[in-house]
């Protein structure tokens, strides 16, 4: 299997610009949301065949449908809707929404190549067989080492751990209070919170164990953003407090951390997204580095032009109380980062 990196992050830190970045670059094979994807498939226990992993990678889901069918789907989302194959009333397998069309601008064709070759690989764990997986697009794009990156990706750091044992990690931070205010604008992770208050009342995720029982049981403004009642309007008005955002922010982060307590120290690598944009060439520069791949003139010119902060990059213009009602939502994950920040402070880095 070629090298793995994967970039760590809470989602709304920055990630994607990276994703975007590295797949410019002519050695690295840039897989953007590709896990979160795959989500919660993406870490079945046991060995599988290649058929049962050829329907983790083009089995649509139900939250990115839903979303797609009632026009409140993330910008992230790639396929060439219109001229694609697929649309939202077929369903759009989860590679096809923006891993595939990440790598190349012919989705569809590399979609069916994939569909001739991954359901005749043999049993074996899923980590052989994503493996497998990368090795053989590294073929196909020509690539020499494999770069993930995913929003939230910090929740998958146990499966991740548990599959790719030698994979290295990048850590992407960004101030907390900002990410949370990006997330609050963000019609996934708007969902997710709606989605945990559902299953507070209902003790399942609706979007996987749908029932026709659940709408009786849930308060109007939830009960309008199940499955098969969805209204997307009421999704991106209705209000959330800003902290509710923060905690999200917050509990990934400390949960990550936790977890990345079982990575050796050094195969951690940090990086605060507010250092690549004060200095995007060397910060870039440093990300090669850590990879083992030069950084030609010409990759780090046309990077350096896709740095664009909206105005949204830094904290929100709130009132005193607000602030600190944000900031205090923001300050478990901020000790995280703390510690984390702590530890690797006695090993060398590339950044």
């Amino acid at each position: 299997m070629r090298p793995l990196t994967v970039v760590l992050g809470t989602g709304r830190c920055g990630s994607t610009l990276l994703s975007t970045v590295l797949n410019r670059h002519p050695r690295v094979l840039s897989l953007s949301e590709f896990f979160t994807s795959l989500d919660p498939d993406a870490f079945p226990a046991g060995e599988i065949d290649g058929e049962r992993f050829w329907g983790i990678l083009s089995t649509p889901r139900s939250k990115a449908m839903t979303q797609l069918r009632h026009g409140v789907a993330p910008g992230e989302y790639l396929y060439p809707f219109g001229s694609g194959r697929f649309t939202a009333q077929t369903g759009v397998p989860p590679i096809c929404l923006v891993s595939l069309p990440h790598l190349s601008d012919r989705p569809d064709e590399v979609f069916d190549e994939l569909a001739a070759a991954v359901p005749r690989w043999g049993r074996a764990p899923v980590a052989e067989q994503y493996g497998r997986l990368f090795d053989w697009l590294c073929d196909r794009f020509d690539r020499d080492v494999v770069v993930e990156r995913s929003g939230a990706s910090l929740r998958f750091v146990p499966g991740l751990r548990a599959c790719f044992p030698a994979a290295r990690y990048l850590y992407l931070d960004r101030d907390g209070p900002a990410a949370s205010a990006s997330m609050s604008r963000h019609p996934s992770f708007r969902l997710e919170v709606r989605v945990l208050e559902m299953m507070d009342v209902l003790g399942v995720d609706p979007y996987l164990s749908p029932s026709a029982e659940h709408a009786a049981r849930l308060p109007p403004e939830l009960r309008c953003l199940l499955p098969d009642r969805f209204d997307g309007a009421a999704l991106m008005s209705q209000p959330i407090p800003l902290p509710v955002f923060g905690m999200i922010w917050s509990h990934l982060v400390a949960d990550g951390v936790r977890e990345l307590a079982a990575v050796p120290a050094d195969r951690i690598e940090y990086l605060r997204y507010e250092d690549v944009l004060a200095d995007p060439v060397h910060r870039f520069r440093q990300l090669a580095a850590m990879l083992g791949v030069d950084a030609p003139d010409g990759w780090l010119a046309e990077a350096v032009t896709l740095v664009r902060p909206g105005p949204g990059a830094g904290r929100p213009e709130l009132p005193e109380p607000d602030r600190r009602a944000l900031r205090e939502a923001c300050d478990l994950g901020g000790q995280a980062l703390r510690a984390l920040r702590a530890r690797l402070s006695g090993v060398a880095s590339a950044f």
